[in-house]
């Protein structure tokens, strides 16, 4: 941070009455907060476009069958939404775990920093490097089989009503 954004910092925290400074603030908290800044983003953008791809009569026909706005969301947006939506979602958070590499800037060790690190010490540059890409291929792996599953689930209510 430049000497003017911590006397920023300072300044709104005491302003706000947190009694915190800059260097009381974990880089781990800052990294969260970065990603989940980032990843915030994202995920709203693949809600608005699932919500969009919902035409409008679906919400006409729960009106005029007498259900209530929550009731509407709930039993018929919801589940289409989710249908949509899932995709785009675990996408989003399998490039959320490839982001957490950037937060090396902040001085927190993520996967691949943690294997260069040892690296360095052990000359081991492939080796090191290949666990890293096997670590997060296993953890991409995990996440698209969890949105795997959440969709065939999805999928096999939604045959079930057709």
């Amino acid at each position: 941070m430049l000497p003017s954004q911590i006397t920023q910092f300072n300044t709104f925290a005491e302003a706000l009455g947190l009694g915190i400074r800059v260097k009381d603030v974990s880089t781990v908290y800052i990294a969260i907060f970065a990603l989940s800044f980032f990843s915030t983003t994202m995920i709203s953008e693949n809600i608005r476009g699932a919500l969009l791809s919902i035409s409008k009569g679906q919400y006409e026909a729960a009106y005029s069958v007498g259900l209530t706005n929550g009731q509407t969301f709930r039993r018929i947006i919801f589940p289409q939404l989710m249908l949509v939506l899932l995709p785009g979602l675990t996408g989003t958070v399998i490039g959320m775990t490839k982001a957490t590499s950037l937060v090396i800037l902040l001085g927190v060790v993520d996967i691949l920093n943690g294997a260069l690190k040892f690296a360095n010490t052990a000359y081991c540059f492939f080796e090191a490097y290949l666990a890293a890409a096997l670590v997060y291929w296993a953890f991409s792996l995990v996440i698209q089989f969890i949105g795997t599953m959440a969709e065939k689930r999805l999928a096999r209510g939604r045959r079930r009503l057709a």
